[in-house]
C-alpha cells in the first residue's frame, strides 16, 4: 500500500554519503514551537556521467519499486532532461529504467500543513501525510506551470519499471529476486543560472494564467480543515487520450491524503494526478472526468477551483464544473465551487 507500516523500509545511515543516493533527514518532535539544527555536508564536487543503481522487486508485481536518489552535482539539473534520459519506453527508449514520474517531498507545509500527526498511516506514533509529495513527469508538475529545476542535493523518488531490462539480479535475505538497473546523471542536464540552485523546492499557492503553446489545466481541491490536493491535465502533441505510461500519465499514490481528486482515463482503473492528452482533443466540447475520494468523517466544506491555467485556448474559454450528484453546472472560471460529501469513493461525481 506504499506505506511503511512495520518500520522496515528506511535504513539509518552514517558516514560518507554515497554519490547519487537520496537521503532524508528526520528530527524528533520535541516540546516547544520550533527547533534548530545544522547539518554540514563535505566532499569533492561531482561532474561528468554519474551512474546510480536502482532496484526492482521481481517476486511481486503489484507494488511500486521506489528508489530514493538525489542530484549529485553542485548545480541544479533540468528535470525534463533527466526523465527523458532515463524513462523506459518499449519504442523510444528501451535502455531506460524508470517509469517516468518523479515524487518530491514538499518541505514548506503548504500541503496538509506539513505536520506529523497520529492520524496519518505509518510505523511511528506521529507520521507525515502522503499528500505532502508532489509529482512531475513529461506532461508537467502538479505544483503549477513553469519549469521546475532540482537544486544541488535535492532528493526525489523514482520507480524502476517492471518492463525495463535489468543489468543483474541479486537475491534478498529471503532468497527472492531483486533486479538492478541504472539511472544516469550527466552534464547535459545541468543548469547554470542565478535562481535554479537557490533553494530546495518551495510550493506556490498563487492562481496564475500563463501563455504557452501547450494548454494545461490545474484543478485544486481544498477544504476548511486543511486539505490541499492539485492535479494537472495537459494537452501535448506527443501524448494520446489513452494511457501513455507514467512519463505522461502519472498515477496517484495509493494513500494520497485524507481527501483527494484524480482524473480518469477510459480503459484504465488507475487514478491520475497528471494526465497527458492529445492536443487535438481540446475543443469546446472536451470533457474531463474527475474522481473524488474522502475518508474525513466530520462535517467538511470542500472547494474545487482552477489552480492555474496555461495556453491560449484554456485562458480564452470558460472552464465549467458539472456535479453529477446534484445535477448542477458551475462556471469554475468565474468562482470556486463548494460542496459537502459523505465518506467514500466517488468515481463519477464531477466532470470538467
Amino acid at each position: 500500500d506504499d506505506i511503511d507500516d512495520d518500520n522496515n523500509d528506511w535504513q539509518r545511515y552514517s558516514g560518507l554519503m554515497v554519490v547519487g543516493r537520496g537521503y532524508a533527514i528526520a528530527t524528533e518532535i520535541l516540546a516547544g514551537p520550533s527547533y534548530s539544527n545544522t547539518h554540514q555536508f563535505t566532499g569533492e564536487l561531482n561532474t561528468g556521467d554519474i551512474p546510480v543503481p536502482v532496484f526492482r522487486n521481481d517476486f511481486f508485481t503489484g507494488d511500486t519499486n521506489w528508489n530514493l536518489i538525489g542530484n549529485p552535482y553542485p548545480s541544479a539539473i533540468n528535470v525534463t532532461k533527466f526523465i527523458t534520459e532515463n524513462y523506459y519506453d518499449s519504442t523510444n527508449n528501451r535502455t531506460g529504467t524508470i517509469d517516468g514520474d518523479i515524487w518530491v517531498w514538499v518541505s514548506d507545509g503548504v500541503l496538509d500543513n506539513g505536520v506529523a500527526t497520529a492520524g496519518n498511516p505509518g510505523f511511528d506514533t506521529y507520521n507525515f501525510s502522503q499528500a505532502d509529495y508532489f509529482q512531475i513527469n513529461l506532461t508537467g508538475g502538479t505544483p503549477g506551470p513553469g519549469f521546475i529545476p532540482f537544486p544541488s542535493g535535492q532528493g526525489f523518488f523514482v520507480s524502476m519499471s517492471d518492463s525495463a531490462t535489468s543489468v543483474s539480479t541479486i537475491p534478498n535475505p529471503d532468497g527472492q529476486p531483486i533486479s538492478q538497473g541504472t539511472v544516469t546523471f550527466n552534464n547535459g542536464m545541468r543548469i547554470a543560472d542565478e535562481i535554479s540552485n537557490s533553494d530546495f523546492y518551495k510550493n506556490s499557492n498563487v492562481k496564475s494564467k500563463t501563455s504557452s503553446p501547450d494548454n494545461k489545466l490545474w484543478v485544486k481541491l481544498t477544504s476548511d480543515n486543511g486539505v490541499f490536493n492539485q492535479i494537472l491535465i495537459g494537452y501535448l502533441n506527443i501524448a494520446t487520450d489513452n494511457y501513455d505510461g507514467e512519463a505522461f500519465d502519472a498515477s496517484k499514490n495509493l494513500s494520497s491524503g485524507a481527501a483527494s481528486i484524480h482524473s480518469r482515463i477510459p480503459g484504465s482503473d488507475k487514478k491520475f494526478a497528471i494526465q497527458g492528452k492529445a492536443e487535438t482533443s481540446l475543443s469546446e466540447n472536451e470533457v474531463i472526468k474527475l474522481g473524488f475520494d474522502t475518508r474525513i468523517n466530520v462535517p467538511t466544506i470542500y472547494t474545487l477551483s482552477v489552480g492555474h491555467l496555461q495556453g491560449d485556448f484554456l485562458i480564452n474559454n470558460k472552464v465549467y464544473l458539472k456535479d453529477n450528484v446534484l445535477n448542477t453546472l458551475h462556471d469554475l472560471s468565474g468562482s470556486d465551487y463548494n460542496f459537502t460529501s459523505e465518506v467514500g469513493e466517488f468515481k463519477d461525481r464531477f466532470e470538467i
